[in-house]
């Protein structure tokens, strides 16, 4: 749990993620080749390392390049949501501002768990990955956005994605007449296993792409972020 600190002007509302990448795109001179996911995902990283991780790390697990990862780092240093030891012992650390955002992040959608399948038949390519969206903020009409999902997975190098609705007893797609769904997946204690929860899988040549795509398609069907 994080103590709110006024100094720090927390807040837990479900716009603070979105609020968040506004600040983290404005510039001056060149805009900044990191995109949402990476932002995401790094907030991720830095969150589940409580004690702390160096910045060679995050760059090699978020696949930027060594001056957008800097970049990155210190905008969300000045955004007070990471804390940087200067010392270099601890490395990257969440600020309360930064664990808030994290634990709202997590209740929304899942950290990427890799598809155990071997003849992984859900999306197209060599690695898969998905999330769990918590149906609370989850759009309603979500299939209607399916073919711009997949062009987001794409986009931020991905192969592909498909989305799975749970109806309560076991997991189906929405689009298609299919229901019987052999998929192995672990439950994430952070989102509830409930009518209506999704499932947002995405493909890449990499873990790295793979698990960027499911982000990217995620945040176009999850409100306010």
């Amino acid at each position: 749990m994080v103590s709110p600190d006024s100094s720090e002007n927390l807040t837990a509302d479900s716009s603070s993620f979105s609020e968040l990448v506004k600040s983290l795109f404005k510039t001056k001179t060149v805009a900044p080749t990191y995109k949402k996911p990476h932002i995401l995902y790094t907030i991720y990283i830095i969150g589940r390392e409580k004690s702390g991780i160096g910045r060679y790390r995050i760059k090699n697990e978020v696949g930027l390049g060594e001056g957008s990862m800097k970049t990155l780092l210190n905008r969300l240093k000045e955004e007070k949501i990471i804390h940087v030891d200067g010392s270099r012992q601890r490395g990257h650390t969440l600020s309360p501002k930064g664990e808030l955002l994290f634990n709202k992040i997590a209740q929304t959608i899942s950290y990427p768990r890799k598809i155990e399948n071997p003849d992984n038949s859900y999306v197209i390519g060599e690695k898969a990955f998905y999330v769990m969206i918590n149906p609370k903020y989850a759009l309603l009409d979500y299939i209607r956005l399916t073919l711009a999902m997949r062009d987001e997975a794409i986009k931020i190098g991905g192969s592909g994605c498909s989305t799975l609705e749970f109806n309560g007893t076991k997991w189906f797609f929405p689009d298609s007449d299919t229901y019987k769904v052999d998929l192995k997946i672990q439950p994430d204690s952070s989102i509830p296993l409930k009518k209506g929860t999704l499932m947002v899988i995405a493909g890449g040549t990499t873990e790295t792409t793979a698990i960027l795509a499911t982000f990217a398609a995620s945040l176009l069907i999850t409100r306010n972020f």
